[in-house]
């Protein structure tokens, strides 16, 4: 099952999900297991609000 998941509280959101898209201004900056976008420093620090 697909669902679109848009939420502010990303580590929920990444806890829950098998893949993830980090989409910004319409396009896909980033795409991958939950796991590696979770953690990825850059994606956390631009995008995941922990820098």
């Amino acid at each position: 099952m697909t669902i679109v998941l848009v939420d502010q509280m990303a580590a929920l959101a990444l806890s829950l999900a098998d893949r993830a898209y980090v989409i910004e201004g319409g396009r896909v900056m980033a795409e991958g297991t939950a796991r590696e976008i979770a953690d990825s420093p850059e994606l956390a620090d631009a995008y995941l609000g922990a820098g």
